[in-house]
């Protein structure tokens, strides 16, 4: 991924990595490899709750200089999960 990002490895700051909720055995996983990969690199890493991320991409997402469609606090959102 970082090869076809055009991205150099010093280019990144910190890593976020999810840690749940999901399946265990792969969010344990994807944890232990950002984990060593941030210790391997000295990047730090972030870990974060996937339901709230998904929240937050709605922010990062968005056109901010469209101020008419600016996501604000507080904000309501619905999460449907199996």
């Amino acid at each position: 991924a970082l090869r076809s990002s055009g991205l150099s490895l010093s280019k990144i700051k910190a890593i976020a990595v999810t840690i749940g909720p999901g399946e265990s055995q792969f969010v344990d996983y994807g944890f232990q490899y950002a984990k060593n990969f941030g210790i391997k690199n000295n990047i730090p890493v972030y870990p974060v709750n996937n339901h709230e991320a998904h929240l937050f991409t709605a922010r990062m997402s968005q056109n901010l200089t469209e101020k008419n469609h600016e996501l604000k606090y507080p904000f309501v959102s619905v999460i449907a999960s199996n």
